[in-house]
């Protein structure tokens, strides 16, 4: 099928712009864009506004507060 696994577990950390911008409807990209090359810049992660609890069928990383590392 051509689709590659990792066997290693990879966790990657999932937060959300919406929940402090709103709809941008059209702006939505430009922000988005801003925000990832900054996170990279930066090694910070923004938490998602308002998240307190997860459903817990969903096995993902939410970012509930601010979170630094380096990045390399």
């Amino acid at each position: 099928t051509g689709v590659q696994t990792c066997a290693l577990p990879i966790s990657v950390m999932m937060s959300s712009t919406k929940s402090m911008t709103g709809h941008l409807l059209g702006a939505a990209g430009a922000i988005e864009c801003i925000v990832t090359a900054k996170t990279i810049e930066e090694g910070y992660i923004h938490r998602t506004r308002g998240l307190h609890e997860s459903e817990e069928e969903l096995d993902l990383d939410y970012c509930k507060e601010p979170y630094e590392q380096e990045v390399d």
